[in-house]
């Protein structure tokens, strides 16, 4: 429903599911509510306030129950780090409690500081305690310093991350530091839900800062989840866009390892978070999805009306009817700039009445920098960007990584066909060439092309109820039938047929719906209308008597052969 929403620009379908979204809701108190009502998730619980508040629906309650999920990350490993220029000796304070540590000239620490910090590894840092996360350290050294917090994943983790808060100071001065490590969960932290959490309460305008170390620092342990593509949504770092653009598979899609959603699924979150920029590989992305779509306008291959919904939020960029949301104003037709939320400053910021496609903000003013300032380059007509390019101030493609040769389409992709690692259960492998070592797979059962006419299936039940009524017809009057066969049979064998008429009865009439030398029977065909195809016009209206044959040769008088005759007239005029 929340996807739908995001996706269609139609009035009458925003408010009817925008009633049905809300008729699911949960009212946990006056002050909150969540979704869906008997079992609240934080997920569905997101992607409802991303849709009412696409809507301009008050998302308060909604907003409130999500921050009262807020749980203390405890599968992060934080530690504390502090650095001289020379060795100088320092006090750490916690808890009411002053702790005397050295720092050597090699970068050492000297000794622990209370049970808060111990000394991890090979005594470069201090291990803080799980906890001790919700503590406040004072730090002062006789010397000029500088202390900031690191952090990994708990456990196996080999990755360290350096908090962005870093804090310097003279001698003899001091700096305060705290943890700040946040997840979402219902009982413990769960990431898939921090991801959606983070992503709609930071679409409204808060601070989602702590919630950051969690999502950065267990990202590689849920690859499955795509944290890269809301990540760099969430934080603007260059480094996580270039790893979405080099993560694209040869087939100009994506899809994460183990991902429980698809590739229709994980590359609308890629095109998502990369709705800014016009990389080639997005440009290519995006091409290919509407190859994968089918006749019909779904992606029905994935067997979910999800995939639909979010690929056509994420492609058209959908923006809300303004008949639903009749306060919104679009930020450029208010000759505003919509931009990343890291790039305009919160004075700047136009607030919700103002409409971006994405997850962009109306901001008063267009803040760009150069291409040399954002640590980019040009790349020349023959290169490609590696990387995401981005606008700047003197390049609309700025590339942030490197230029290098473009990637030859493969044979496989030039014939419509797709490089993948592996084929598909509705695919099979072809001998074209893949770049990479990859299968090249096609689609047994081809997209099925739009039929202009539309479906005919009603004339061939016509067809087919006209022969069966024929045949009981036949069944009824079997016994007549016979007779005239018989008799017709003996004019045949006897020569009594009409001169130069070879068809024993009937004779050459008038052009028969468009055939020469069609024939114009004794009687009009079963006495009922005829089915008309469309687009034709009979050569004749439809039940206009037809001319009465020409009257045969005088027969030598025989009574049975009259009574047979009387007998055929009758069905005939039957």
């Amino acid at each position: 429903m929340a996807f739908i929403i995001l996706a269609s620009p139609r009035s009458a379908v925003l408010l009817e599911y925008k009633t049905a979204l809300l008729a699911k809701k949960q009212n946990i108190s006056s002050e909150q509510e969540c979704w869906p009502s008997g079992s609240c998730k934080i997920k569905d619980t997101a992607l409802a306030l991303l849709a009412l508040d696409h809507l301009g629906e008050n998302t308060e309650k909604a907003e409130k129950w999500l921050l009262s999920k807020n749980k203390t990350a405890t599968d992060i490993l934080w530690l504390l780090q502090e650095d001289s220029e020379s060795e100088t000796k320092c006090t750490i304070t916690y808890d009411q409690v002053d702790y005397q540590t050295t720092i050597s000239a090699d970068k050492k620490i000297g000794s622990p500081a209370g049970s808060c910090l111990t000394i991890y590894s090979n005594n470069f840092w201090f291990q803080v305690a799980t906890s001790c996360y919700d503590k406040e350290f004072t730090l002062s050294c006789d010397k000029n310093f500088l202390a900031n917090f690191l952090y990994k994943r708990a456990g196996t983790g080999n990755v360290y991350y350096v908090d962005s808060n870093t804090k310097s100071s003279p001698a003899l001065g001091d700096v305060t530091l705290n943890i700040n490590s946040k997840c979402f969960g219902l009982s413990n932290c769960e990431y898939e839900d921090s991801l959606w959490a983070s992503l709609a309460l930071f679409r409204k305008g808060y601070d989602v800062n702590s919630f950051i170390p969690y999502l950065i620092a267990l990202s590689d342990s849920n690859e499955a989840y795509f944290p890269e593509a809301f990540l760099y949504i969430l934080t603007g770092f260059e480094d996580y866009a270039n790893k979405l653009i080099q993560e694209q598979n040869l087939g100009n899609y994506w899809q994460t390892t183990g991902s429980p959603n698809g590739k229709y699924y994980d590359t609308a979150l890629a095109l998502l978070s990369l709705s800014n920029s016009n990389a080639e590989q997005v440009v290519k992305a995006k091409k290919r999805m509407e190859k994968y779509q089918d006749s019909n306008g779904c992606w029905a291959s994935s067997k979910t009306v999800r995939d639909t919904a979010i690929l056509l939020w994420v492609l058209a960029g959908r923006e809300p009817s303004i008949q639903v949301v009749p306060s919104v104003t679009r930020c450029l037709d208010a000759n505003y700039f919509c931009m990343e939320q890291t790039d305009c400053g919160v004075p700047d910021r136009l607030g919700e009445n103002y409409w971006c496609s994405g997850n962009q903000e109306c901001c008063r003013v267009q803040n760009l920098e150069t291409c040399t300032e954002r640590n980019g380059q040009k790349c020349p007509s023959s290169k490609t960007c590696s990387g995401i390019t981005i606008e700047t101030s003197d390049e609309p493609d700025c590339c942030l990584l490197d230029c290098v040769d473009p990637v030859q389409q493969s044979e496989c992709e030039a014939n419509s066909n797709y490089c993948q690692t592996a084929c598909a259960s509705n695919q099979e492998s072809t001998t074209e060439q893949c770049n990479g070592g990859m299968l090249c797979c096609k689609y047994t059962t081809p997209t099925p092309t739009p039929n202009p006419g539309g479906s005919k299936w009603w004339i061939w039940l016509i067809v087919i109820g006209i022969i069966i009524l024929l045949a009981i017809i036949a069944f009824l009057q079997r016994e007549k039938i016979k007779m005239w066969w018989f008799k017709k049979q003996s004019n045949v064998r006897s020569g009594s047929a009409s001169p130069g008429n070879s068809f024993g009865g009937f004779r050459p009439g008038p052009p028969f719906m468009g055939r020469p030398g069609g024939f114009t029977p004794t009687r009009p065909m079963m006495n009922r209308p005829m089915p008309i195809r469309p687009g034709f016009t009979p050569a004749r209206p439809i039940n206009q008597p037809r001319l009465n044959p020409e009257p045969k040769p005088e027969e030598p008088n025989n009574s049975e052969e009259d009574e047979t005759f009387k007998k055929l007239r009758e069905m005939s005029k039957g």
